[in-house]
């Protein structure tokens, strides 16, 4: 029996033993005068020089010299062997797009067998025509794969050598640029993504801009398409402003909503930034190719009718771009009709494949977490981790010290202490975190530990994330069931008590001092903070600490129980232990080292590293030897992955 591999690249070698006993259209008709002109180093250094006394003239090769030299070894070899360069190029570059697809997509080669080995739409158009969109086609895909990477740089970078290899790609630069542009998390970012945008442009368009004669030849395609659109009897007749006008439009839809996009749904915009041209001018069967990456996404997000149904309609478009298959304009109109209905449809489900994406929901509203717990407990730094993961630009935070309704110097902390709710203007609190959710900004103070002071305000407002952290953040629990993940965090006594005297020393408070008010908040604290445990989604407690392992308790719904050991499992050096299941939770102690932390994390937070910041990395938050916090927050985003799941 013939294995999948097998199948894939006996597809492969069949395909290419039938193309190879064909030459294209346009090699014959125009590039290889072109490509023959290189018969010495200045003629094959810069072809474009002669071109004007070709046949064709301008229109013999309007590419640019990226696509001429990458085109270069390949027709070297086809003269060797005696076969079409064009088609040998198809060949690298289909393989390197399988390959880059299967990266993308996380599915198996055989997978793409029809979309791409077998799509009727590209072979005619490379085999048949001989056009070359396959090339800056395959440097796009490499663009989104590392997008999907959060890679900037070599993101773009291949659209920036898409657009060198044929201008027209320019379309799509917005939806790679805007994307990092909107994710950068400082001016400083966006103005190196700027720069270096521009810098290598030009550094890859040098010719552009000193040899007039190459100027000409790669602009006179782009005149030619203008032409094509503006004089096309498809649809709209002069409508180059009515595209202008659409395609603004669809950036700044992106725009506004590229915080919640993933690579997929940017696969789906470029296409809607397309689909349009090739349907104001369905005659040019090549600019269908611009939408490619949208169709991979509709073929593989539905089932074998609506997979079919695509196959079929890139049929028709090879049909009806034939010669003679257009008997008279009777039928014209009728297959002008299909070719703009199936394009609607094309539109139609790719829409649906963005509005019902995971990470599209995920992010369509606000994801609000909570950490609760006593005084020194680590909320705040794991609200700082947190931020870093998200990334701080789209994080906004909300800390329940601000509500305290007295400084430290008031005589009110005599009798009382910061945990009695009776201390706290907490319907305050709960009317800040209503009024962010109906999308009103608001100033609201800030409390300075180090002075005991409210000496500053800031202004909050509901961003992608919001992160409450505080004493009594669970303290309203009408409140705290509106958020997606309730945390509370402890420490083992002992352990509690030495953190609080660190901080607290540090903060330049009296030994004593700080002695005396632990034990004076220990009865409002068993009163007050401890009770909201029991309303925690999530309860982390560090029972041990020591210098290369640490002993956690966890608590969560037993529904995650299962999975999280699967997980678990697949490290060695991690214990579970003390298991006990009660009122629908499980309770248990979980041991690990250092070393397993970053692999604990690894695993427990890869079904949302698409939430993670691109400038989030271990060493630059303070936690890289600290296995205690990695662990800790890869248990909160495993936790707060399942609850988004759970609520999407």
């Amino acid at each position: 029996m013939i294995s999948k591999k097998n199948l894939f690249l006996i597809s492969l070698f069949i395909k290419y033993l039938v193309l190879f006993s064909f030459i294209p259209n346009l090699e014959i008709e125009r590039y290889t005068q072109f490509f023959d002109q290189c018969r010495s180093f200045s003629t094959c250094l810069n072809p474009y020089s002669g071109i004007i006394n070709l046949d064709n003239q301008l229109l013999t090769f309007p590419y640019s010299s990226l696509m001429y030299f990458v085109l270069l070894p390949f027709f070297f070899v086809s003269k060797i062997v005696d076969i079409s360069f064009v088609i040998l190029a198809y060949l690298f570059f289909e393989v390197s797009l399988l390959s880059v697809l299967q990266k993308i997509f996380q599915i198996e080669k055989n997978k793409f067998m029809f979309i791409v080995i077998f799509n009727p739409l590209i072979i005619y158009s490379v085999a048949v025509l001989g056009q070359l969109d396959f090339i800056p086609l395959t440097y796009f895909a490499f663009s989104l794969y590392y997008l999907k990477n959060k890679n900037k740089r070599l993101s773009i970078l291949f659209i920036l050598l898409a657009i060198s290899s044929k201008i027209i790609f320019v379309i799509l630069l917005p939806a790679i640029y805007v994307y990092f542009l909107k994710i950068d998390e400082n001016n400083l970012q966006m103005f190196r993504t700027s720069i270096f945008t521009l810098g290598l442009a030009v550094l890859l368009n040098l010719q552009l801009f000193f040899d007039k004669q190459y100027l000409e030849t790669v602009f006179y395609g782009v005149s030619k398409g203008y032409s094509a659109l503006n004089e096309s009897s498809n649809l709209l007749n002069n409508n180059f402003l009515f595209i202008a006008i659409f395609l603004t439009f669809i950036t700044f839809i992106f725009w506004k909503n590229v915080h919640r996009l993933d690579f997929i749904s940017v696969s789906i915009f470029t296409g809607f930034m397309t689909i349009p041209l090739f349907m104001t001018n369905i005659d040019n069967i090549g600019w269908f190719l611009w939408s490619f990456l949208l169709v991979v996404v509709v073929y593989l997000s539905y089932h074998e009718s609506i997979k079919l149904i695509i196959y079929l309609f890139l049929t028709l478009l090879v049909l009806i771009d034939s010669d003679n298959f257009i008997i008279n304009n009777q039928f014209e109109d009728i297959s002008t009709f299909l070719i703009l209905l199936g394009c609607v449809f094309l539109i139609y489900y790719a829409y649906h494949v963005l509005i019902n994406n995971r990470y599209f929901k995920i992010k369509s509203s606000p994801i609000i977490l909570s950490l609760s717990g006593d005084s020194a407990v680590g909320k705040t730094t794991m609200t700082g981790l947190l931020n870093s993961f998200f990334g701080e630009k789209f994080v906004d935070n909300v800390e329940l010290d601000s509500f305290h309704l007295h400084e430290r110097s008031s005589s009110e902390w005599e009798y009382n202490t910061h945990l009695n709710p009776e201390m706290n203007d907490l319907n305050a609190y709960k009317n800040t975190i209503l009024s962010l959710l109906r999308g009103e900004n608001l100033m609201v103070k800030n409390y300075n530990h180090l002075t005991g002071k409210f000496d500053t305000e800031s202004m909050k407002q509901i961003k992608n994330f919001l992160v409450i952290e505080g004493l009594h953040s669970m303290h309203f629990r009408d409140l705290s069931k509106r958020y997606d993940l309730n945390i509370y965090l402890d420490l083992e006594e002992s352990i509690k008590t030495d953190t609080k005297l660190s901080r607290d020393l540090e903060r330049g408070k009296l030994k004593e001092d700080i002695i005396k008010e632990i034990k004076k908040r220990k009865g409002d604290y068993l009163e007050y903070i401890e009770p909201q445990s029991k309303y925690a989604d999530l309860y982390i407690k560090t029972l041990k600490r020591e210098n290369e392992e640490v002993l956690f308790e966890v608590c969560f719904k037993n529904d995650y129980f299962n999975e999280f050991i699967s997980l678990i499992k697949k490290i060695d050096e991690i214990k579970i232990n003390n298991e006990r299941h009660e009122n629908g939770s499980v309770r248990f102690d979980i041991k690990l080292n250092n070393n397993s932390a970053k692999d604990l994390f690894s695993i427990l937070s890869a079904n949302i590293e698409n939430l993670r910041s691109k400038n989030f990395i271990f060493i630059d938050s303070d936690i890289d030897d600290n296995g205690e916090l990695i662990s800790k927050l890869g248990i909160i985003l495993y936790m707060l992955e399942k609850r988004i799941s759970e609520k999407i």
